[in-house]
């Protein structure tokens, strides 16, 4: 393409692009492209194209061609510089700032050009964020601008640019002042944004001389702007801070500055400021708290405006909003945007002094606090005169007089320190001087409003001088008042005067709503208003009044209103709201004792019984001396029952107060009230002891009080409540001042009869003081029933007509009385009366007059069944049950008629009237049921015996009962006869003994009951094991009939060692028997009484016997086995041993069958096998393992572990109660070895330790304790521990010696151990023992081989007896000689039995027999004497025996057996002489 075709190219490219025809004129640039790549108009002209149709990478790629091909060339970068700008985007910016540079270089010549490109780059650093760069680059165009309007111009655009600025830096700030300067100096007109950036930049800056001076040529040169007018106003306002005066004067170039503002914009907040500021330099303090109100919201960052409306605020004495916003001013001077105008210091200073006045006018603790703390502030700060005498008034309203006084002495003379020397003249309560001082400060300055109501209160509060001193006094007030109309307390003080001085309520009323509306939070004037209008009947309004403040009152304020508010809730019974307002009080002051009783009082009222408990307890703790509220505390706890605390509560306030009379009615009415309970409960001696007190305190209280007729009636029901006691040991100890009426000091004691004669005396006193109370009548009517009732012929007659008169006379005065009618019906129905149609009929009225009257429907059914009308009774008793389920004579109506009629549910019918309360009948019908039922064997297997006996718990439910009822009833000997059956049916053998013996007293000798009262006796000694008093008993009877008693006739005389006695008190037994069960029983008792007499065979063939009858005795077996192991018939045994598991279930077989493997078949493993197998059967039986213990503890030790303590801890497992276990237990862990172990921890001596801390009355506790200390001292690897534990040791054994029951065997071991520990702490030595040994051997043997003189005598004659026992010289000389021995009682009981059996050994020889076995059974268990004793016996009974030597040869072997086993040759011998001579 030649040069002419790229020109028409290019010309119809240009064309279509001002066309629009992007597509075209791009069709025309290729073509010319495809011949010239570097074409540069066509380059241009494509990236114009490309952009046109929204291609804009193609677009820039063409323009940067384009500026490569001729870089020198301006079109294609004003090319990019159009795209850039319209494809706007932060990387195109950077871009364009390249673009701008470029094209201001072109422009270099071109003024303007260069101007507008430079403009534009400097806006793009700004929008860069490169602010720094753009204003240089504004400050070169300025500097190189020559004509002024160009030159402000650039200002201009330069001061748009810092308003875009969030946050200019301190050189832009400056920068700008320096621009507006200049701006200034040009008269440059400016827009009025721009001029208030400049004055908040100045106001940023603090230069407050250039923001003053600023301000003043801004509102010259720019009359037409409201914010320099503004400014300006705020400049004269904060100039008012420097003032010292509180009050500030007004500027006189403020209102022109004002009246501009306001031709300008009168809405403008500014202007509203400065009007509330010259309303308050006018003292029209409303209308400046209006207008800075108003202005506050919006000048939040100014300060003159905060301060002064808390300054006004003060003014108008409303403290609570002027100290919010006094706070407020501070914060907000603590804060970098305020608009301050002066100096921060003298502002701060201001403020806080504002702040203290405000805090000292509150006048609370806390708010006194503060202020101080802020004085302390401005004194390190500055110790001007006008922050002491602030500081020196807050002092002294905290008390701190010294300090005040300290603070005085170091003032000038001035106004203001004679004003606070006439505060603390006042707070010296030195009002004269305070008077004269104000009345001087009065005539200094007549305009203080203050002045004058300090003169006028000093005046007021000197009650000497008030008098003469009216007038100036309330010429004072008023002028108070009329100089600082917004201060209520001059009104306060007027209305005070009005009322107490002038009497005059009306105005009074008038100031005190005056000094209240003015300030709402002058407690002291809303509580002298709210008091005056209800004493002068305006009760509505103040009931208003009241719901306005509190209405409006925050939580915690306004104590007075609530405390009122309530009380007058409490007055018009609304005791619920009440509560609330007196809660609300207490949020205000929860330490207010009297708050906390009124609403204590709320709670009482509301029956909240318990919350008023705590009220008043809380107010009793504030208050401890409030004597009501100890008294409230007392009459609650009363109310709730809580008697025993309400009387100790009475008597904390007699304690202190004892002449108090409600305290002394109070206590008295507990007492009272604390009998009947007591009297329900059964708990009668309790009952008549409450009695008497409540007469003591009674009696005190009618000796100061007896006009109260309240006293009188409860005397008399103290008197009159412990009828239902018994006469016959009825005393009742009452004041000798009150029964004999004459002053003293002593008691006298009254029977019952006397007791309700002085209720009566009590009554007819309290009648007198109010004789039209029917009350009272029915109260002293009930009295001479009960007098009737414990009097005898015409006496109890004449008691019952005074009683009816008494009712009658009630009902005179209360028709319609159930009580009286009740009353009356009952002395009608009286014995002496007898007129049961009248008591029926005043039944009947009772129950018109109350149809739920469970009494009377009961006495009316009473009153049916006593006249045989069983169905009208039953009836009756059922409306009384469908009444009160609870009142137990229903039930025992009910109970009875079940009885009468035969029905099985009598007796269900008694017990639930026990569970009920007690009664007299109740008690004693159920436990007669009891008796009957447990008396009656056929009913023993029963299921209603079960039930009515086990299940529920016949035998002490019944026993409890007749407890109660033989308190009331002590006469009653079938009482206790059923008592002492019911006690032995429970194991308690000395109680029913007890019961027996009183019923013995109480029945006369002929009466049938006492045969059998004696027989129960008779059987209850002997299960006290007192068989001698028994046997006194059953000699007095002859034959008895009854099978138990002649068998424990038997046991007394087995016991007491009858045995004859005994054999024939058991065969007249089996005579009577009549069952097989009981014969076979009977003849296992006989074998065992044979067996005593030393008859083995008879024994046998008794318990033979008893093995045949089915079902046999199991005892009978037993003993039958035992006496087959003892004659070691192995026979008998197997045989025995086969039947006693067909018995039944017991234990006893194992223990035989373990006796027989070890001492028949000398089998030890087998017994211990056998009984193995036993506890695999019954692995929960206690005993098996015990037994198991046992037998390893005598015949395992060869074994390495008998684990003799494992089964012995086993049994104590299953049995703990069974405590005796621990010995088994000690000794299998000794005997196994365990102490030894170090990881068992010591368990031998734990265990023994157990042992002996339950049982320390068990001397095996003590042994094996010793055993277990010597064990463990052997084995001790420390020597002192070891030597502490032989010294322990020992002086457990020398205690065990000492003691009198040990037996000689366990002594000898002691005194062994004994030397063995002395060997081992070496206090003896080996060569010592053999000598000691010896000592002791040869004393054993001096103390038990040498009888006393008494003995030799009767040894000698023993010889001389068994050598020839015909010789009647010996036998009489030894008949006298026992006769003089049993005297003396010098000798042993087994000794004695053996002089007496040895003197039947010719007159009867068989029971001589007897005797001599009974003494070898007895001395078994003795050792003292004992062996010689054994050895007499034995050839006494070997000389008897000699002539029927082939029948009693088993007796004879054993009696060998026993000689050899004891080493006594002497029988041996004689056996062999007696026997060989027989031969």
């Amino acid at each position: 393409m030649d040069p002419k075709d790229v020109k028409i190219a290019l010309k119809n490219a240009r064309e279509c692009i001002k066309n629009k025809e992007y597509k075209e004129a791009l069709k025309h640039c290729k073509g010319i492209l495809a011949q010239d790549k570097s074409n540069y108009n066509a380059l241009v002209f494509v990236g114009v194209a490309a952009d046109g149709l929204d291609q804009p990478d193609q677009a820039v790629k063409a323009y940067r061609r384009a500026t490569e091909s001729e870089p020198d060339q301006p079109l294609a970068w004003q090319g990019l510089s159009g795209f850039y700008e319209k494809h706007s985007s932060p990387e195109n910016d950077k871009e364009l700032v390249e673009v701008y540079t470029k094209l201001r270089d072109f422009f270099e010549n071109d003024k303007d050009k260069k101007t507008e490109v430079t403009k534009k780059l400097a806006n793009l650093h700004i929008k860069l964020g490169d602010i720094n760069r753009g204003l240089e680059l504004y400050e070169k165009l300025c500097s190189e601008e020559t004509e002024d309007s160009v030159k402000c111009s650039l200002y201009t655009d330069m001061l748009s640019l810092f308003l875009k600025l969030s946050s200019p830096t301190p050189p832009q700030e400056d920068m700008v002042i320096d621009i507006m300067n200049s701006l200034l100096e040009l008269d440059a007109q400016l827009e009025e944004r721009i001029i208030t950036f400049y004055v908040d930049i100045l106001f940023k800056k603090k230069d407050h001389l250039l923001l003053e001076k600023s301000c003043h040529v801004l509102c010259e040169k720019y009359p037409s702007m409201k914010y320099p007018l503004e400014v300006k106003l705020l400049i004269i306002m904060d100039r008012a801070f420097c003032s010292e005066l509180l009050l500030p004067t007004k500027d006189p170039h403020m209102s022109e500055t004002m009246t501009r503002l306001s031709e300008l914009d009168s809405e403008s907040v500014t202007l509203k400021a400065a009007q509330g500021f010259q309303y308050m330099c006018n003292k029209e303090l409303n209308q400046a708290k209006d207008c800075f109100v108003e202005a506050l919201p919006v000048m939040t960052s100014t300060i003159c405006v905060p301060y002064y409306l808390a300054l006004t605020y003060f003014l108008l004495h409303k403290l609570a909003d002027a100290e919010s916003t006094i706070k407020q001013c501070a914060i907000n001077l603590s804060k970098k945007s305020r608009q301050l105008t002066v100096s921060s210091g003298v502002v701060s200073r201001k403020v806080k002094i504002l702040q203290a006045r405000i805090l000292l006018q509150t006048r609370t603790t806390d708010s006194l606090q503060s202020a101080l703390a802020i004085t302390e502030e401005l004194c390190a700060e500055d110790t001007s005169p006008q922050v002491l005498i602030l500081r020196g008034h807050i002092l002294l309203n905290l008390n701190r007089l010294e300090e005040t006084e300290d603070i005085l002495s170091k003032l000038e003379v001035n106004t203001e320190r004679t004003a606070l020397e006439g505060y603390v003249m006042f707070y010296k309560a030195e009002y004269t001087k305070s008077a004269a001082i104000f009345c001087e400060l009065m005539k200094q300055d007549t305009s203080n409003s203050e002045y004058h109501l300090m003169y006028a209160k000093s005046l007021w509060f000197d009650k000497e001088r008030l008098q003469n001193n009216l007038q100036p006094c309330h010429t004072a007030l008023l002028k108070s008042a009329k100089l600082d109309s917004y201060c209520s307390e001059p009104f306060e003080y007027l209305g005070r005067f009005y009322t107490e001085i002038q009497k005059d309520q009306v105005k009074g009323k008038r100031c005190f709503q005056k000094a209240f509306d003015l300030d709402r939070s002058n407690d002291s004037a809303g509580e002298a208003l709210c008091d005056i209008m209800n004493k002068i009947g305006e009760e509505e309004d103040a009931y208003q009044l009241l719901l306005s403040v509190t209405g409006k009152a925050s939580a915690g304020c306004c104590k007075w209103a609530w405390l009122r508010l309530g009380l007058h809730q409490v007055k018009h019974d609304t005791a619920s709201v009440a509560i609330s307002s007196f809660q609300s009080a207490l949020r205000a002051d929860p330490k207010d004792p009297h708050v906390w009783e009124c609403l204590a009082e709320a709670y009482y009222k509301r029956g909240s019984y318990t919350a008023a408990l705590k009220a008043f307890t809380r107010a009793s703790e504030l208050n401890p001396n409030s004597v009501y509220s100890l008294y409230m505390i007392a009459c609650i706890k009363q109310t709730l029952s809580m008697l025993t605390e309400a009387i100790e509560e009475y008597g904390f306030i007699l304690k202190d107060k004892p002449n108090y009379v409600p305290a002394l009615k109070g206590i008295g009415e507990t007492y009272v009230l604390l009998a009947k309970h007591h009297f329900s409960q059964g708990f009668n001696g309790r009952a008549k002891e409450n009695c008497q007190n409540a007469l003591q305190f009674l009696t005190r209280a009618v000796c100061h009080r007896p006009d109260l007729s309240c006293l009188w009636k409860l005397m008399g029901d103290s008197c009159t409540i412990i009828h239902p006691l018994p006469s016959q040991t009825f005393r009742f100890n009452v004041p000798e001042n009150l029964y004999k009426s004459k002053e003293s000091a002593e008691e006298c004691k009254l029977n019952l009869l006397q007791t309700l004669e002085l209720g009566a005396r009590c009554y007819g006193r309290a009648l007198k003081l109010l004789p039209d109370c029917a009350a009272l009548w029915h109260d002293l009517g009930f009295n001479l029933y009960q007098q009737a009732l414990h009097s005898n012929g015409q006496e109890s007659l004449d008691m019952a007509e005074k009683s009816v008169e008494a009712l009658r006379k009630g009902l005179s005065l209360d028709p319609v009385n159930h009580l009286i009618w009740n009353a009356l019906g009952l002395v009608y129905c009286h014995s002496g009366l007898k007129k049961p149609s009248l008591g029926q009929h005043c039944f009947i009225k009772s129950i018109q007059a109350e149809s739920a009257n469970v009494v009377a429907w009961t006495n009316l059914a009473t009153l049916y069944l006593k006249n045989g009308n069983i169905e009208l009774a039953h009836e009756a008793y059922k409306v009384a049950q469908s009444l009160d389920p609870n009142y137990v004579s229903c039930w025992i109506g009910q109970a009875m008629i079940a009885e009468t009629v035969g029905d099985d549910d009598a007796m269900d019918l008694f017990r639930h009237t026990t569970e009920l309360s007690p009664h007299v009948e109740g008690s004693l019908g159920y436990a007669h049921w009891v008796c009957t039922l447990l008396q009656d064997e056929t009913k023993h297997n029963t299921e209603m015996y079960s039930y009515a006996i086990h299940q529920m718990l016949a035998v002490p439910a019944a026993s409890d009962a007749l407890v109660k009822y033989l308190d009331l009833v002590e006469t009653n000997p079938g009482a206790y006869n059923m008592y002492g059956l019911l006690k032995e049916q429970q194991g308690l053998y000395q109680t029913a003994k007890e019961a027996f013996q009183k019923a013995v007293k109480l029945l006369d000798p002929s009466d049938i009951l006492l045969n059998l009262v004696k027989i129960n006796l008779a059987r209850t000694l002997c299960k006290l094991g007192e068989y001698p008093a028994a046997l006194f008993l059953y000699a007095k009877f002859g034959e008895l009939d009854s099978l138990q008693d002649q068998c424990y006739m038997g046991l007394a005389f087995y016991k007491a060692q009858k045995y004859t006695e005994s054999y024939q008190a058991y065969d007249r037994a089996l005579e009577i028997s009549t069952t097989d069960k009981d014969s076979s029983h009977i003849h296992a008792v006989l074998g065992m009484v044979a067996y005593k007499f030393g008859d083995v065979d008879g024994a046998k063939a008794s318990l033979f016997q008893s093995s045949q009858l089915q079902p046999p005795s199991r005892h009978g077996l037993e003993a039958l086995c035992a006496l087959g192991l003892m004659t070691c018939d192995m026979t008998l045994t197997r045989a025995v041993l086969q039947e006693m598991p067909k018995v039944g279930a017991d234990n006893s077989s194992p223990y035989f069958t373990v006796v027989h493997h070890c001492l028949l078949e000398d089998d030890w493993e087998l017994a211990k096998a056998f009984i193995q197998k036993c506890i695999q059967k019954s692995p929960d039986s206690y005993s098996l393992w015990r037994l198991l213990s046992r037998l390893q503890l005598r015949c395992c030790h060869d074994s390495l572990s008998s684990s003799s303590s494992v089964c012995a801890q086993t049994a104590l497992c299953l049995r703990p109660e069974c405590q005796n276990l621990l010995t088994d237990a000690t000794l299998g862990l000794l005997i196994d070895g365990k102490h030894v172990s170090k990881t068992t921890n010591n368990e031998a001596l734990l265990s023994a330790q157990r042992a002996t801390l339950i049982n320390p009355e068990k001397l095996e506790n003590w042994c094996t304790l010793v055993s277990a200390v010597h064990s463990q001292s052997v084995l001790e690897a420390e020597s002192e521990r070891m030597t502490a534990l032989l010294k322990l040791e020992s002086s457990y054994l020398r205690w065990l010696i000492s003691t009198t029951n040990i037996t000689d065997v366990l002594r000898g071991w002691c005194q062994k151990q004994v030397t063995v520990v002395s060997l081992l702490t070496r206090e003896i030595t080996k060569e010592s023992v053999g000598d000691d040994m010896k000592v002791f051997v040869n004393s054993l043997l001096e103390r038990y081989s040498q009888p006393n003189n008494d003995e030799q005598q009767v040894l000698k004659l023993y010889k001389s007896l068994l050598s020839d026992t015909g010789n009647d010289e010996v036998s009489n000389k030894f008949t006298r000689l026992t006769d003089e021995l049993i005297k003396k009682s010098t000798l042993s009981e087994s000794l004695i039995m053996l002089m007496k059996a040895v003197l039947l050994m010719k007159s009867n020889p068989k029971l001589a027999k007897h005797r001599l076995v009974d003494i070898l059974v007895r001395t078994k268990t003795e050792f003292d004497r004992s062996l010689l004793v054994r050895s007499i016996t034995r050839r006494c009974l070997l000389h008897i025996l000699k002539d029927n030597a082939e029948k009693e040869s088993e007796l004879i072997q054993v009696l060998l057996t026993e000689a050899e086993e004891d080493r006594d040759n002497d029988t041996v011998n004689y056996y062999k002489l007696l026997f060989s001579d027989s031969c």
